[in-house]
């Protein structure tokens, strides 16, 4: 019997010898806050001090899990895009280790729908030529000043003058003055226009080589890299920071800058075609998109 005892005895302390020795010291101190709150949609950030401790974080809203996560991290954000205007919810982060659960609660009322009254006006442009009309890209640069393009067609286009001397033409642009919307032929020329890009009201740019001054069009197509005999067709797909700093992408994977008086090639280092480009707005940071319908197809993004 004493025997039996001592064996106990030492069973225990060997037990909670090892417990103490893998007991983690350090406490996870969960938190959780709301990053943006909308309607229908917030964006939670769940913070943790220790994540190597965790091993599972669940969230509940109203006491019904909505995500699970494996791979912790010590910041994780988190959409929850399912959501009631004007409601309240309880949220509840659960962070699991080999030894307990830690958890963080709060709540969150979404936003109410906006209640301002929207009117509408529809403007109509093209008619019974024949010819569909587009429109391809639009530019604001405020409420009195906006443009749009494309390839537009009226009743009183693509045929010949009263006295048959001349062809009218269609038109590839229309711009809103605050009053009125006037059809417009850049350049002089009907050619369709596939994108616009402004600065400001007295910089505009169309299909990436044509720019308006606020009186007169001008053409910067002087060395410009992407040409048919040059090194890829650009796609008139353009962005930049300034006119100082502006981007236009092309076929082949093909970049051109503008300085703001010449124009130079940037290698993209691949030869996909290049069909949008954005950035921040301090040029930091700029992103471009290709694809290549080849099979298989292949996409990018830079």
């Amino acid at each position: 019997m004493n025997i039996m005892r001592c064996f106990i005895i030492i069973l225990f302390v060997i037990i909670t010898s090892c417990l103490r020795v893998y007991e983690p010291q350090n406490e996870l101190n969960i938190t959780i806050s709301a990053e943006d709150v909308g309607a229908t949609e917030l964006l939670l950030k769940v913070q943790i001090d220790n994540p190597n401790e965790a091993k599972k974080l669940t969230l509940f809203r109203n006491d019904s899990a909505v995500f699970e996560y494996k791979d912790i991290k010590r910041d994780t954000v988190l959409l929850d895009d399912e959501l009631e205007p004007k409601t309240t919810y309880k949220y509840k982060v659960e962070v699991k280790t080999d030894w307990k659960i830690e958890s963080a609660e709060m709540e969150v009322v979404t936003m109410d729908t906006t209640s301002h009254n929207f009117t509408w006006e529809i403007f109509e442009f093209g008619g019974n030529s024949g010819n569909p009309s587009f429109l391809y890209d639009v530019a604001i640069i405020n409420e009195n000043d906006i443009w749009a393009v494309g390839e537009i067609h009226t009743e009183d286009t693509d045929r010949r003058n009263e006295d048959s001397t001349e062809w009218i033409r269609g038109y590839n642009a229309v711009h809103w003055d605050g009053s009125k919307w006037e059809l417009k032929r850049v350049m002089g020329k009907s050619s369709p226009l596939r994108t616009v890009f402004v600065f400001n009201e007295k910089d505009v740019w169309f299909n990436g080589v044509v720019k308006w001054d606020g009186v007169d069009y001008s053409l910067h197509i002087e060395n410009f890299p992407l040409l048919p005999n040059g090194d890829g067709w650009y796609k008139e797909v353009m962005w930049g920071t300034s006119n100082e700093n502006f981007y236009v992408v092309g076929s082949y994977g093909m970049i051109a800058l503008f300085n703001g008086s010449k124009w130079s090639k940037m290698e993209s280092g691949t030869d996909i075609n290049l069909l949008d480009i954005d950035g921040t707005p301090d040029g930091e940071h700029i992103f471009t998109y290709g694809y290549d319908g080849s099979s298989p197809s292949r996409n990018i993004l830079l």
